[in-house]
């Protein structure tokens, strides 16, 4: 009963036996340093064992964490995806997003910003909220795997929003929690940080989006920060000659956001982990957080005895990096927010205590819009 797929959207449900019959998903199991992408050729079906749907729907109850974190990553994904198709060409004319009445020059690109910042809090929310070192150490291995996943479906955007949740000093200097995760976990850590590191102008993720099959949802910050670079510059040079390569880079990252985006991915919504993850996500504000992490693990705690009690060495030079530019557990500049990367404004690193479903952007998102 457990091997099987619960009946949803109108789905048959769909034992072990018929799910061995369809083709392999390419890259599931696969350990190497960059992880493969999954072939989105073949349509694959919901992970969700029945007897646990049907124990959901009768407790109303849903812990994301007992989840395969796979499914996890296909929904966030199908979220990602569709708000990313919202976006319109004009959002982006005259950095309208960084405007005071950017909500109503840029509704989408601010409903995927504030998107990211909602994922980036609440994992680091779930993180922090683990009350033992081994609790919190399964959360962060639980959402390694997710990230994991959002780069095997091409999802860089849940890739970056998951990963930055290991920058904030309230998760960075859980140092009893890190010690207590596995080599698997820090050497997939460690692969799927350099893809989205930003060393060299995030020269690792742009080489790898580039040798990406459509569909994937890009890094909208690392194209909102590049297009307000770009408007710094002339329009025109030497003489009133006017400046091509301005207007070619304007296009070029323009496209890379825009052009494939109307590509679907070939994946199931499912309505009760979208609801979850649109409306009933816990996100806690930045200074709950840093005194829930005070309060798992005090200042003055020893680290208990272990090999892994330090991050992995590719790993410390993006984190000294934080911490050094950390206030009391503040966020980074080129975490999760997209519109952090692209403004010239004070970062939009938002906290949320919940979320609503009043909210006049992301949360008019719902499962019939994802489903369409």
């Amino acid at each position: 009963e457990m091997g099987e797929i619960g009946e949803l959207s109108g789905n048959a449900v769909r034992t072990k036996s018929e799910r061995s019959k369809l083709p392999p998903i390419l890259g599931r199991d696969n350990e190497d340093l960059l992880p493969q992408m999954i072939d989105m050729e073949h349509f694959p079906y919901p992970n969700v064992p029945l007897a646990r749907f049907n124990n959901l729907m009768r407790q109303q109850t849903f812990k994301v964490r007992r989840m395969d974190p796979l499914e996890i990553a296909r929904q966030l994904t199908l979220i990602d995806h569709t708000l990313l198709r919202r976006i319109k060409s004009s959002e982006f004319l005259g950095l309208g997003w960084m405007k005071k009445n950017g909500h109503r020059n840029s509704p989408g690109i601010l409903a995927l910003s504030e998107r990211a910042n909602q994922v980036y809090w609440w994992v680091v929310s779930e993180i922090v909220s683990g009350e033992l070192p081994a609790e919190r150490a399964k959360t962060i291995q639980f959402y390694v795997n997710v990230a994991h996943y959002c780069h095997e479906l091409r999802n860089f955007n849940g890739l970056m929003q998951i990963l930055s949740a290991r920058s904030i000093v309230c998760v960075l200097r859980l140092k009893q929690s890190w010690a207590l995760v596995d080599d698997t976990t820090r050497q997939k850590f460690a692969a799927l940080h350099f893809v989205v590191e930003d060393d060299s102008n995030f020269a690792a993720y742009r080489k790898a989006l580039e040798a990406a099959a459509p569909p994937f949802v890009p890094i909208l910050s690392i194209y909102l920060k590049d297009l307000a670079s770009l408007d710094a510059l002339p329009d025109y040079i030497n003489q009133n000659l006017i400046n091509f390569s301005k207007m070619r880079n304007i296009s070029k990252a323009l496209q890379t956001v825009m052009q494939y985006k109307h590509l679907a991915y070939g994946l199931e919504p499912i309505s009760f982990i979208i609801d979850y993850l649109l409306f009933k996500v816990k996100a806690l504000d930045e200074k709950t957080c840093y005194r829930l992490s005070l309060k798992r693990e005090p200042r003055d705690q020893s680290l208990p005895s272990s090999n892994n009690a330090s991050p992995s060495r590719s790993n410390n030079h993006h984190s000294k990096h934080h911490d050094n530019n950390s206030n009391g557990g503040g966020v980074s500049s080129h975490s999760a927010g997209v519109v952090a990367l692209g403004s010239r404004r004070k970062s939009r690193l938002v906290s949320f205590g919940g979320l609503s479903r009043e909210s006049p952007t992301t949360h008019s998102l719902d499962y019939a819009d994802i489903s369409a």
